[in-house]
């Protein structure tokens, strides 16, 4: 069997480490662009304790903190004007995962001053190939606030058009950061409903890795215990915010990015984009929460991805009562999302007949998977509830 795997993401772990980011960034030059989220009151004390540490090792610091959920092509070129003006050295991204998606196109682009999505567009949508290597790319550092969208260990960047709020995922090995520093104590001030969306997800990058089934074995048993970790510890937390669960499932988000940039995702991330991207209300996790349930229904039995999701449910399921058609599959995810606070449908977003039928367009337009029809069932499934 050829594989490929390739994990080049130095990943310092640990309870407290954000006390070592000086060090960390130190080697990389002088300023520093640290790149975060609008400072709301539960992040504004970190996002001052980062930038404090990185002062307090004698560096210039320049903040950029205009970066929404689903973050736009607009926010994106202004970090890059900003990392240009400044003159970054390295750049510092501390948040989920629209600040470090963000921040591999600032840092990519950095040193230029401007956005070229034309060539990133001509790149193709490869995940494990490209055809050049840029050179002058600004070293980028993740500290993550969130576990859920690996994104600290990915060369994947997710970026809405301004204009159209299409999605698009960007694919460089020259986004994968150089550093991550992953510390779970920072992710407890987590609310949890964003807990349960962003945690979601990285069970979605663990399972959905693990039915493609087109990785190493290294990978695959990354996906088999981050799903037990993922599974674990999300139930837990919708009971009790404690560190251990925290850590597991930064773990499990972890691994799951690793598993992502080297296995690649499937119909229902592919759906969950298209549904935040019209519906921008509905987060990423939340869109997974919505589809998630009617894949399974319709792909159980399928020859390639059938024995991937029986897996899968084995982690979620009821111990002896594993299930054994689609029907019995769906109700299975709903409990598993219930027991995690996710028991969602379409209908709570209250979105605009022309937000839906834009949506139910859009996926029908899609030609990236040869199922069509298969996939319109499922959109038809979820925006019907």
């Amino acid at each position: 069997m050829a594989v490929q795997h390739y994990q080049p993401t130095k990943i310092i772990f640990g309870t407290g480490e954000l006390a070592s980011l000086g060090a960390l960034v130190r080697p990389y030059g002088k300023k520093c662009l640290l790149v975060t989220s609008a400072p709301e009151p539960a992040l504004a004390p970190l996002f001052e304790r980062a930038e404090k540490i990185l002062r307090d090792t004698g560096m210039e610091v320049t903040l950029f903190q205009h970066i929404r959920p689903n973050p736009l092509t607009t926010n994106a070129e202004e970090g890059v004007q900003t990392a240009f003006s400044c003159n970054a050295d390295v750049i510092v991204a501390v948040g989920g995962g629209s600040v470090i998606d963000t921040a591999k196109i600032i840092a990519f682009f950095g040193r230029e001053g401007r956005a070229d999505w034309a060539y990133l567009k001509a790149a193709g949508g490869d995940f494990r190939e490209q055809s050049d290597v840029r050179e002058g790319v600004i070293p980028l550092i993740a500290v993550p606030t969130t576990s859920g969208t690996g994104s600290q260990c990915t060369q994947a960047a997710v970026i809405s058009d301004a204009v159209t709020n299409e999605k698009t995922t960007f694919f460089r090995q020259e986004f994968f950061p150089l550093a991550a520093l992953i510390d779970p104590e920072l992710m407890l001030t987590l609310p949890p409903r964003m807990t349960a969306c962003t945690g979601f997800d990285a069970f979605c990058h663990l399972s959905e890795s693990y039915i493609n089934g087109s990785f190493s074995p290294l990978a695959r048993a990354l996906a088999v215990e981050g799903m037990k970790y993922a599974a674990e510890a999300l139930v837990q937390l919708a009971k009790e915010n404690q560190l251990t669960y925290r850590e597991k499932m930064a773990w499990a988000d972890t691994m799951g990015g690793i598993c992502l940039s080297n296995g690649g995702a499937t119909i229902p991330h592919f759906l969950g984009e298209m549904v935040t991207g019209i519906v921008p209300q509905i987060n990423h996790g939340a869109s997974l929460a919505l589809v998630y349930p009617a894949y399974l229904e319709e792909f159980f039995d399928d020859g390639q991805a059938g024995p991937g999701i029986r897996r899968t449910l084995a982690f979620i399921g009821e111990e002896g009562n594993q299930p054994e058609n689609g029907l019995q599959a769906k109700e299975t995810m709903r409990r598993f999302l219930k027991k995690i606070g996710l028991d969602i449908r379409y209908s709570d977003f209250h979105a605009s007949p022309e937000q839906t039928e834009q949506l139910r367009q859009m996926i029908c337009g899609q030609k990236r998977f040869e199922c069509t029809a298969r996939i319109m069932r499922i959109a038809e499934a979820f925006l019907g509830e």
